[in-house]
């Protein structure tokens, strides 16, 4: 048996200040933020424990939102500064534009660098025979841009953007071996891909919404698109809505999820569809009385309609088809 403590505590102070400067005006934020982490194990006589482990991580942060004369474009500027005592110093910074070139249309762009420390978990998950931490990974940094335009109008909004991410040292939860699951860095990915989001209320009645992302993720080492990274994912849903309630339907599209840096292992395509309903029993006649209730509501959502054999990103099986009864209300 092993017993394992893990302790977070700290806390962060922020400011905002909103004011004109140069016929611009100006949305300014600043913060501090400090943190300690510690990590006690027990374990017994013969096994290899992690011991005390402890981290005290503090960063500062300045932003400021400026929008130019004309209220058309927005500039965003924000630097982080983050001190660890284990990882040492390490700045990053975002610059953003917001171009609303029309009236119900806007441009938009970010370029930021970033720097992630490996979590507790990720370092000293305690050993359980089947998954495991990992005390050597290195923090993960990254590059990224982004483009992207879009535009609403009353019942429609659509927006798209592509994206490019320069990833180094990147974390995931991997099988290191057929029985042990272990977060490892697997070196230099290159990330780019787009998005597009597009939302339709045709009537007051009827909503429907669909998401598709491209993402082609490939791992430097091995040419392989990155493990718990699908090529091609869609997520659509419609939901009628009225004054007894509502029906919905989900429907998720996901393209093969490799599992192992090298692409040994592959979970294939699948198409999950899930079902539900609301009924407002207020609306009916035996409570309306009930003035006392803001909202009183009957439920019913069936997951994985198809009972379609689903498993996670590590390979590891998922309920199939599943049944949710709920009663909410509010006063």
């Amino acid at each position: 048996d092993t017993l394992s403590k893990n302790y977070a505590y700290g806390g962060d102070l922020e400011t905002e200040m909103y004011g004109s400067f140069l016929k611009t005006d100006h949305l300014a934020r600043a913060g501090v933020n400090i943190q300690r982490d510690e990590l006690e194990d027990e374990v017994l006589e013969g096994q290899v424990g992690f011991g005390h482990q402890d981290r005290t991580t503090v960063s500062g942060f300045l932003q400021d939102e400026i929008v130019l004369p004309g209220g058309q474009v927005s500039l965003l500027a924000a630097g982080r500064l983050e001190y660890s005592d284990d990882q040492g110093t390490h700045p990053t910074g975002k610059i953003g534009l917001v171009w609303r070139c029309l009236e119900r249309a806007h441009v938009k762009a970010n370029l930021e660098n970033t720097f992630r420390l490996p979590t507790f978990r990720e370092l000293y998950y305690p050993d359980q025979g089947w998954i495991r931490g990992n005390p050597a990974l290195e923090p993960e940094k990254s590059v990224n841009v982004d483009f992207g335009f879009g535009f609403s109008l009353p019942r429609l909004f659509f927006e798209t953007a592509g994206f490019h991410n320069d990833v180094k040292e990147t974390i995931l939860w991997l099988p290191v071996s057929p029985f042990t699951i272990q977060p490892v860095n697997i070196g230099k990915v290159d990330i780019w891909g787009a998005e597009v989001d597009c939302e339709a209320r045709p009537w007051d009645f009827l909503s429907l919404m669909v998401n598709y992302l491209y993402l082609n993720a490939e791992v430097e080492e091995t040419g392989k698109q990155m493990p718990g990274r699908p090529e091609h994912t869609v997520n659509a849903r419609g939901s009628f809505e009225g004054f007894y309630g509502d029906l919905y339907a989900e429907l998720q599209y996901m393209s093969a999820i490799p599992v192992t840096a090298g692409g040994e292992v592959i979970l294939g395509w699948r198409t999950v569809v899930n079902l539900g309903g609301r009924l407002n029993l207020l609306a009916l006649p035996p409570f309306e009385r009930w003035k006392c209730l803001e909202s009183l509501s009957l439920g019913l959502d069936v997951n994985n309609v198809g009972d379609v054999s689903v498993k996670d990103v590590r390979g590891l099986p998922l309920p199939g088809r599943a049944f949710f009864g709920t009663i909410q209300t509010s006063f």
